[in-house]
């Protein structure tokens, strides 16, 4: 993963933080992707090769970025997806450097406000919640923010926004 983050406003009451990790290996979540395990053979010659069973990708909601560039909203199983253009943007599955990010600019002084730029699944609005102190988050796209009311802040255990 590549991982981005910019301190963009800081002052004595405020701190702004930005994180963006995505993925740089071809490996994703299509449908086609598989698990390989060996089972044993059951003729007792040894373990042979099976494709474990996959779990399609679901797409759940199509919306739109403030530019134009089509969003969607997928699912695997327990995990989610969010893509922009047809390219992976963000996946429920790895989250740490948002937790780790606010656990960098912490602690906070008791009337601390942070400034999150980006909901995202949002992973780092609940790290800044955990972590104590008011949060305002700027997300520019309003399909970004219903998808984490209707299902993501259920699905992954998060804050409703």
């Amino acid at each position: 993963f590549f991982f981005q983050a910019e301190d963009g406003i800081r002052d004595d009451l405020v701190t702004g933080v930005q994180t963006c990790a995505l993925p740089i290996s071809g490996r994703g979540l299509d449908a086609g992707v598989g698990h390989r395990r060996a089972l044993p053979d059951p003729g007792g010659a040894g373990p042979r090769d099976r494709r474990a069973p996959v779990k399609a990708l679901e797409l759940v909601a199509e919306g739109q970025a403030p530019d134009g560039t089509p969003l969607t909203l997928h699912r695997k199983g327990a995990e989610w997806l969010i893509r922009a253009g047809g390219q992976d943007l963000m996946s429920s599955r790895a989250h740490g450097s948002e937790q780790e990010m606010v656990r960098l600019a912490g602690p906070f002084p008791a009337n601390a406000r942070v400034l999150v730029g980006g909901l995202g699944m949002g992973f780092t609005l609940r790290a800044a919640l955990d972590a104590g102190p008011r949060v305002v988050v700027a997300e520019l796209s309003p399909d970004v923010v219903e998808w984490n009311q209707r299902w993501l802040g259920d699905q992954i255990g998060r804050a409703h926004v």
